[in-house]
């Protein structure tokens, strides 16, 4: 940032500090100050700290994400913490296009605040902050992410020893986090998910996740986290957490698609990493009924299921339904498809768009062609693991763990 536009911010905290005669700060979803105002009297623990550091040390961080997130849109009251040493708080969205990129903060004092005069001041901090990339320009590094979008592609080369100029900060140490959303042949759906995976990283600042590289690979929206942060996890990050924060993004945002966590990979390992976040992603779609994120380690053991080339045996009954599933001129995929997505029969022919007796005379001819019987539960586990195996082919994603 130019000396200029620091002045520029500076002079907008010290106006508006002087206005309202209270203490003014700003930072950013990593919690790294952007510019502080003088003192009003009202200075504790935290405000102390941040002004020495220049970044929230990870205590208040995790304090303050249990009452803002990215997309709100409205100011937050931050209670006092006695135990931080910490003072009442009013947390100021810095918005463009519905995401909050930074964040000003008030010491809430008990009287009177004129909310409208802060908030016309962060509409003016947000075009500047905007405009000279604070978020997106800073965060993504447009060689790093050339660089791993390759590696997601399956490229080769020398994975573990970039040579190339401006990637000196991926090295062997380096971890990465890899989220995905299978959304074939969906433009639409592939934008929402994108959506997601942008809006990802300021919802768990005290994970120290950046966004690295965000891109659609075998039709799956991608990103790419690096999470050498100042203070890192070291070889594991809190899934359960992650799977919340991404569900939780889900779900405001109406967004489509579900979604696939891998575990912390190095650079060598981006590629597998993301065939196992796409795979678990896939899964979530096909299997799981409630939840909108999953993590690879959660589903793994199904992995064996749509690996390429898998095989569940060669009896004349499941070589004759692995025909029936292939061809794409037989009923037999889509039925299997409608009877697993759906818990009765009547809304398994509902999302056909047949009767009801068209769906039972199906699935008599099926039992008759293959000899397996769905109502009998080992016959029925064998008609839903051929059938995955299958769908993970037609999408494309069975090979990628192979390839990885």
């Amino acid at each position: 940032m130019s000396e200029t536009y620091l002045d520029e911010v500076q002079r907008l905290v010290e106006r508006l500090s002087s206005q309202i005669r209270r203490s003014v700060a700003i930072d950013d979803p990593d919690g790294s100050l952007i510019a502080v105002s003088r003192h009003y009297g009202d200075a504790d623990n935290f405000r102390i700290r941040l002004i020495l550091s220049r970044r929230s040390p990870p205590q208040y961080r995790e304090y303050f994400r249990s009452f803002m997130s990215a997309t709100m849109s409205a100011p937050v009251a931050v209670p006092a913490n006695d135990d931080l040493g910490l003072f009442p708080r009013i947390c100021f969205p810095i918005c463009k296009n519905s995401m909050a990129f930074a964040f000003l903060w008030v010491i809430d004092t008990g009287e009177p605040l004129r909310e409208s005069l802060v908030l016309s001041y962060c509409d003016r901090l947000a075009e500047l902050l905007h405009e000279r990339g604070l978020h997106d320009d800073r965060v993504v590094d447009p060689v790093v992410s050339q660089f791993l979008s390759s590696l997601l592609a399956g490229e080769s080369g020398d994975r573990t020893r970039p040579q190339k100029p401006g990637l000196a900060r991926v090295s062997r140490t380096s971890r990465f986090l890899v989220v995905a959303a299978h959304a074939p042949h969906d433009v639409r759906s592939q934008e929402s998910a994108q959506g997601v995976l942008r809006a990802l990283p300021p919802l768990v600042m005290d994970l120290g996740l950046h966004l690295a590289c965000l891109s659609v690979v075998h039709d799956c929206a991608v990103g790419v986290y690096d999470v050498n942060a100042p203070e890192p996890p070291a070889e594991a990050i809190d899934e359960d957490r992650l799977v919340s924060e991404v569900s939780g993004l889900v779900a405001r945002r109406h967004a489509e698609g579900r979604f696939g966590l891998s575990p912390l990979c190095g650079v060598s390992r981006i590629h597998r990493s993301f065939a196992e976040a796409a795979l678990a992603s896939f899964l979530c779609t096909q299997l799981f009924q409630e939840a909108r994120v999953l993590s690879w380690r959660a589903v793994e053991h199904l992995g064996m299921f749509i690996s390429s080339g898998r095989s569940f045996g060669t009896t004349p009954g499941l070589c004759a339904l692995d025909t029936a599933l292939r061809d794409p001129a037989d009923f037999t995929f889509e039925t299997l498809e409608a009877l697993l997505h759906h818990e009765t029969t009547e809304a398994a022919a509902e999302s056909l768009q047949i009767h009801r007796t068209t769906l039972h005379y199906r699935i008599a001819r099926i039992q008759e062609k293959v000899g397996l019987n769905p109502r009998d539960p080992a016959d029925r586990f064998l008609y839903t693991a051929l059938w995955l195996q299958v769908a993970a082919d037609r999408s494309g994603l069975s090979h990628l763990l192979a390839s990885g």
